[in-house]
């Protein structure tokens, strides 16, 4: 991942190592990404001190701004999270880390977003925080038996052994809600 404004990893210094990357995997089953984020300089996945943003700044006859170094680097907490949510990604796929969010986390953001009053409503898309599909019938459990769901009824239906009640994330207005 890198900032298409990058001065420090320029335009031919990311072809250059999209060329390595595509000549080492040419012929084979590998693949590989690379994200070039628009409009972001370097650094932008990490908050620096100030001392380190005044010595950059004064190396390269530049300012210290909010963000970081004026056209050096500047951290963008939108840009860290999408590239943090992306290794993420792979580590997951690759069974590289424990991939189960925090389901407690997941239902009291989704809660929050107010996921619950537009439970069993295609709206509720857009209140399920990122990452937390898995959380589905614990964020489902939580609104049933702690919100007032005009359009939804419990089906009662059992989830395995655990005897609790499995209800969908049901999407498209009047589907049922479990």
């Amino acid at each position: 991942m890198a900032g298409s404004d990058d001065p420090l990893i320029p335009a031919e210094a990311r072809d250059a190592w999209n060329s390595e990357l595509n000549n080492f995997t040419a012929g084979s089953s590998m693949g590989y990404d690379v994200q070039i984020w628009g409009n972001t300089l370097h650094a932008f996945s990490i908050r620096y001190s100030d001392t380190f943003y005044a010595v950059l700044a004064q190396a390269f006859g530049s300012e210290v701004t909010a963000e970081g170094v004026k056209g050096i680097i500047a951290f963008n907490d939108r840009r860290r999270a999408e590239s943090f949510d992306r290794v993420d990604d792979l580590f997951e796929m690759y069974g590289l880390t424990d991939s189960s969010p925090s389901c407690d986390r997941c239902v009291a953001e989704f809660a929050a977003n107010g996921g619950c009053e537009v439970f069993g409503l295609e709206a509720v898309d857009a209140m399920i925080p990122v990452g937390c599909e898995p959380c589905e019938n614990e964020a489902s459990v939580f609104c049933m038996d702690h919100m007032q769901i005009p359009h939804c009824k419990p089906c009662g239906r059992r989830l395995g052994s655990s005897g609790r009640r499995k209800l969908l994330f049901a999407r498209g207005g009047g589907l049922p809600c479990c």
